[in-house]
């Protein structure tokens, strides 16, 4: 996923489906007030201001699974207001680099976002939690299972924004 954008990007985006169904097993099982934390990567398609930060909070629970290309606002799709050029979200190949999805149920944007690497909220560097998958070359970071109660309390304390809830017709899951 290129960002958090839940108005437009209304899915949990991973480059490789078994990636999705792992993350959808992992968070079916854990229950409902399981929350996925978007932190802003060090890669090349993270913009500068949100590299390392906690960016948002999102409820998934029992939601299907999406062809991410079908459920994308059209503005991450192309780099020019003419629709000449694809954006950075398409390889070389012309393919989308995250194809699937988890449909997002509820979100929501941290007001300011921390840097995750505080000791207190998250820390995923100082091995607050249990990987749960990681794979370099697939272009995507780690995903963490916190388990460290006050961390989770910590994040869920956050200052954030009004509830989102994106618009998203479940017609349209694979």
């Amino acid at each position: 996923m290129n960002g958090f954008t839940p108005e437009t990007w209304p899915v949990v985006s991973l480059p490789r489906l078994g990636s999705v169904k792992n993350l959808k097993h992992k968070i079916d099982e854990a229950g409902s007030e399981t929350r996925v934390v978007f932190v802003g990567t060090g890669g090349k398609y993270t913009k500068k201001h949100e590299k390392g930060k906690l960016l948002g909070l999102v409820d998934i629970h029992d939601m299907p699974i999406f062809n991410t290309e079908e459920v994308i606002d059209e503005k991450h799709k192309w780099s020019d207001e003419n629709k000449t050029e694809r954006s950075e979200i398409y390889n070389d190949a012309g393919m989308i680099r995250w194809p699937t999805g988890i449909a997002i149920k509820r979100s929501w944007y941290f007001k300011e976002p921390p840097d995750a690497k505080s000791e207190h909220l998250l820390g995923i560097l100082n091995a607050a939690g249990k990987k749960v998958f990681y794979n370099p070359n697939l272009g995507i970071g780690n995903a963490w299972e916190v388990e460290d109660k006050k961390r989770v309390e910590n994040i869920l304390n956050l200052p954030r924004g009004d509830e989102i809830y994106p618009n998203i017709d479940p017609a349209q899951a694979d």
